[in-house]
């Protein structure tokens, strides 16, 4: 059966709430902090179930925010590893007609009201979002612009709501009609993430590209700080996803390996066709064997020169690092989609991850991890404009 062009994604879909002035030090911020792996305290970098949090700090997850953020009122925005991985690949793919539709439960409540109205200002197909009742999936994020030597930093509270009940059951048959399936931050929608090899299969089954970007898997985590997190069943998935993308500290819980390159290299041998691992502001790690992509030998592509001197002119209140990653993805998947369209030959990885590292860069001069586009053109002119000074910076300007 032929396929339609285009990508088809499931995964975390959330309202996030954005707290620009917390600060992860002094005695209030380690009151909360994680005293050991899993047990619901605070982590830079790190997500926790408020849940988990209400349990650890004796009061609500409200709470501990107000007391870290000055009881500031947060600014809302789209989040979540799937949806605004694919809002960025469809704002990308638009010009070319290139279809990015988006599955998944929202609750019926006021914040599954607000994701819709942020989606409705993108190009991204939303008709796949449905209506449960009960609470809308929601993370406050705390950002320190002046953590990692003014690089910035951020920690997760998420809330679950109707995607806890999310299963591959629920993921309409015509998902699997697009040629390229994303699965995305499934760890946060857990029934499906334990049962995402099924996905996987009936996808590859069908013919598509299967991609997988992963997000912190806390439940695994709090139930096993000192084993590998699984990814759906563990490693006999593997062979099931044409592309892995995480980044270093996921990457090091699924593998065991402390170092990317050697993270990258163990996801290829348990049969990921290829691997991307990123590190924040240290150089993203990429991989690929034989199959949907050319062969690649391991290898690295720095972050952005032009980004670190925009960043030098630019007040640290302006950035944010949220989002960053997953719009990295959507840059990836964007990249994916015009070469399959374009060539019949395996796809260039290294062309996928430069796509990545631009989108992901220029994510970081907004609040939040949705780029709501001013006019059609706007998100793809912001990395057009990296994307030129970074191929001279790596040599490869002239391809």
């Amino acid at each position: 059966m032929t396929l339609r062009d285009g990508i088809a994604g499931v995964g975390c879909a959330l309202l996030d709430m954005l707290y620009p002035d917390a600060r992860f030090s002094g005695d209030a911020f380690s009151r909360y902090a994680s005293r050991s792996p899993g047990d619901g305290g605070l982590v830079p970098g790190q997500l926790v179930f408020s849940s988990a949090l209400d349990r650890f700090a004796g009061v609500p997850a409200a709470s501990v925010v107000a007391e870290l953020c000055g009881g500031s009122e947060p600014h809302r925005n789209l989040g979540g590893p799937a949806i605004v991985a694919l809002v960025l690949a469809a704002q990308v793919l638009a010009p070319h007609n290139i279809p990015v539709r988006y599955f998944g439960f929202r609750g019926d409540d006021e914040i599954g009201s607000s994701i819709e109205r942020i989606v409705a200002r993108t190009p991204l197909g939303l008709d796949g979002l449905r209506r449960r009742p009960g609470e809308s999936p929601s993370t406050r994020v705390l950002s320190d612009s002046s953590a990692e030597g003014g690089a910035g930093e951020r920690l997760f509270i998420n809330t679950l709501g109707v995607a806890e009940h999310f299963r591959v059951r629920d993921i309409p048959a015509e998902f699997f009609d697009y040629d390229i399936a994303f699965f995305g931050g499934t760890a946060l929608v857990p029934r499906l993430h334990a049962e995402l090899g099924v996905a996987l299969h009936s996808a590859r089954t069908r013919g598509a590209m299967t991609v997988v970007g992963t997000v912190y898997d806390f439940l695994n985590e709090s139930r096993s700080p000192d084993a590998l997190w699984p990814l759906g069943e563990g490693q006999g998935d593997y062979p099931l996803i044409d592309l892995t993308v995480t980044d270093a500290e996921e990457a090091r819980r699924l593998t065991g390996a402390r170092v990317p390159a050697d993270a990258v290299r163990r996801f290829l041998e348990w049969g990921s066709g290829a691997a991307v691992v990123t590190s924040g502001a240290d150089p993203v790690t990429f991989g690929a064997s034989e199959g949907r992509f050319r062969e690649a030998a391991v290898a690295t592509l720095p972050v952005s020169d032009e980004v670190r001197r925009l960043a030098d002119t630019t007040d640290p209140a302006a950035r944010d690092t949220t989002g960053c990653g997953d719009n990295f993805m959507g840059g990836i998947l964007s990249s994916i989609a015009l070469q399959r369209k374009s060539v019949t030959a395996p796809l260039d990885l290294t062309e996928a991850a430069i796509d990545g590292v631009c989108a992901g860069a220029a994510a970081w001069f907004q609040l939040g991890g949705t780029y709501v586009e001013p006019e059609p053109g706007a998100a793809l002119s912001r990395i057009e404009r990296l994307r030129s000074a970074y191929r001279k910076q790596v040599g490869m300007a002239g391809r």
